[in-house]
């Protein structure tokens, strides 16, 4: 089952990611700079750039993570499917909301980047990961028709500073018959 991951920027100030080659250990860490409001600039690791061929651009590690669950009137208490996502080439793809304060109105991070080690989201804008790319899907070959939820969680260590953390999970909830799986609303 194949699907898609969309993460938009609501918050107040842009995710302003770079990276930086570690000699030593032979990484490169990805470093999240923030502007506070009386104009002071704090810089802190938040975790690590990785190439990856299958995209053919470099991704920030561990940036989300997907599990398919049993539909929440049938039980269980564990995920049925785990997929850890490799990473994100984190940019603005398409708008979100612009009217929102802070607002980019044109794109300020783009595809291209992601090979100079340089990633973010623009207020207002949304980073979508489409169906057809690589570890965008679980494998439910073994699962029986029925009801189920996808859960996904963006920055699921909390690695990058964000004003809240209350809105990075979603639920979907989804029934699959056969071959095909269909959304159900909630």
């Amino acid at each position: 089952m194949r699907f898609e991951t969309s993460i938009a920027n609501v918050g107040e100030a842009d995710l302003y990611i770079t990276g930086e080659r570690d000699p030593e250990e032979e990484v490169d860490r990805a470093i999240q700079t923030v502007v506070t409001t009386g104009g002071e600039e704090r810089s802190k690791v938040i975790g690590e750039f990785a190439y990856h061929p299958e995209h053919t651009h470099v991704h920030l590690q561990n940036f989300a993570e997907y599990e398919l669950w049993a539909y929440p009137e049938e039980g269980g208490d564990e995920p049925l499917v785990t997929q850890e996502k490799i990473g994100f080439c984190l940019f603005d793809y398409v708008p979100y909301d612009l009217t929102m304060p802070n607002a980019a109105q044109e794109k300020q991070f783009l595809y291209a980047n992601c090979t100079e080690g340089l990633q973010g989201l623009s207020v207002g804008w949304v980073d979508t990961y489409l169906p057809r790319r690589e570890g965008q899907s679980f494998d439910i070959t073994d699962l029986p028709d029925g009801r189920y939820q996808i859960r996904m969680m963006a920055n699921p260590e909390r690695y990058i500073m964000e004003s809240s953390y209350d809105n990075n999970e979603s639920l979907t909830l989804i029934e699959i018959s056969g071959n095909s799986v269909q959304i159900l609303e909630d």
